[in-house]
C-alpha cells in the first residue's frame, strides 16, 4: 500500500508514482485531498467558484489509480455533504478541466 499526496493542486503523482504502478498494483490512498482547504478558496485573480470538498474527494477518486481518499469532516452535515458528493461518481471532463485549472491557479 502507497499513501501518497494527490490532489488538484499537487498532481505530480501522475508523473511520478502512478506510470510505475502497473506492475506491483498496490493499493493507493490519497490524502490531503483539499491541500490543507487551500482548494477550498478562491485564489487571488480566480473569477469561477472554488472547489468544494466533495470536488476534491471526486477529483482523487476519478483517477484510476487511487483506490481510497482519506476525507476530515468537522461535522455529521460535512459527511453527509461529502458522500452525497462522491454519489456523482467521476468527474465529467469539463469538470476535471476546470479542477485542474483551478488547482494550477492555487499552486501558484
Amino acid at each position: 500500500m502507497l499513501m501518497i499526496r494527490y490532489n488538484a493542486a499537487h498532481p505530480g503523482a501522475e508523473r511520478d508514482i502512478f506510470p510505475y504502478l502497473a506492475t506491483r498494483q498496490p493499493a493507493v490512498v490519497a490524502y490531503t485531498a483539499t491541500a490543507w482547504r487551500k482548494l477550498l478558496k478562491r485564489p487571488d485573480g480566480w473569477q469561477g467558484p472554488a472547489m468544494t470538498a466533495p470536488d476534491c474527494y471526486r477529483f482523487c477518486l476519478s483517477n484510476p489509480n487511487v483506490d481510497v481518499v482519506l476525507t476530515g469532516p468537522k461535522t455529521n452535515a460535512e459527511l453527509e455533504m461529502n458522500l452525497a458528493g462522491l454519489g456523482r461518481g467521476p468527474l465529467a471532463p469539463e469538470e476535471e478541466t476546470w479542477m485542474r485549472e483551478f488547482g494550477r491557479a492555487v499552486h501558484g
